[in-house]
C-alpha cells in the first residue's frame, strides 16, 4: 500500500474515533468534545497528508465543531481557517485544470 493509502485508513480510523467520542450511552452521559475534535483534528492532517483535501475540509470542520461545543474558540477559529485553506487548494487545483483543458 502507499504512503497515501495508509493515511487515509488511519484518517477513516480517526474519524471512527471520533465519532465514538460524541457518543452517549448508559455510562457515558455527556460526550467527549475535546477527544473528538482532537480526533477529528488528526484525520484531517492524515487526510492533508494524503492529498485528499475535500476530506481534510470536511474533518476540519468537524474538528471544528467539537472545538465550538468545548468553549474552545480560538482553535476552533484556527480549524476552520485550516477548512479553508484545504477549499482553497483544490478550488486552486480545479481552476489549472480548467485552464490546462
Amino acid at each position: 500500500a502507499t504512503r497515501s493509502d495508509v493515511k487515509l485508513q488511519e484518517g477513516a480510523k480517526l474519524l471512527t474515533d471520533g465519532e465514538k467520542c460524541l457518543k452517549t450511552g448508559l455510562f457515558k452521559w455527556r460526550p467527549d468534545f475535546d477527544g473528538a475534535a482532537q480526533a477529528f483534528k488528526d484525520a484531517a492532517n492524515c487526510f492533508r497528508v494524503a492529498r485528499s483535501h475535500e476530506q481534510a475540509k470536511a474533518a476540519f470542520i468537524r474538528a471544528a465543531e467539537a472545538m465550538t461545543n468545548s468553549n474552545s474558540l480560538f482553535h476552533a477559529a484556527k480549524a476552520m481557517e485550516q477548512a479553508a485553506l484545504m477549499a482553497k487548494v483544490r478550488l486552486e487545483k480545479s481552476i489549472i485544470l480548467n485552464c490546462l483543458k
